[in-house]
């Protein structure tokens, strides 16, 4: 017959406790790694959540703002941990003339489960 001794059996648990706690960390550290890299939310589809964003806040707005400008839309796209930084340009209301100092320009950041912030 096979018989253990307890302090055998403290030790089985013990070692079964600790492959499930490295077990854990290791896959906490990948999914926070993944999350980190984003690789699904790409460079389009970061600038096109932006724009429908923007587009569907105005769209109520008789004279609310837009990209109908020259050098207006997205101007600037960066990747940053956990997403991207899109940098916007655009107009509000009805303009004298198409130009520069009646542009507004705006940062939005999309996160990794493609919410615009």
């Amino acid at each position: 017959m096979f018989c253990e001794t307890e302090s055998e059996i403290t030790a089985k648990r013990r070692d079964m406790k600790l492959k499930k706690i490295i077990m854990s960390i290791f896959i906490v550290i990948l999914l926070v790694s993944l999350f980190f890299w984003s690789p699904w939310i790409t460079k389009d589809f970061a600038e096109s959540r932006v724009i429908e964003r923007f587009e569907k806040i105005n769209s109520r707005i008789s004279d609310g703002c837009g990209f109908n400008c020259k050098g207006c839309g997205v101007i600037n796209s960066n990747k940053v941990a956990f997403g991207y930084v899109i940098t916007i340009e655009y107009a509000c209301g009805l303009l004298p003339r198409d130009s520069k100092e009646f542009h507004q320009k705006q940062t939005k950041y999309v996160s990794f489960i493609g919410s615009v912030r």
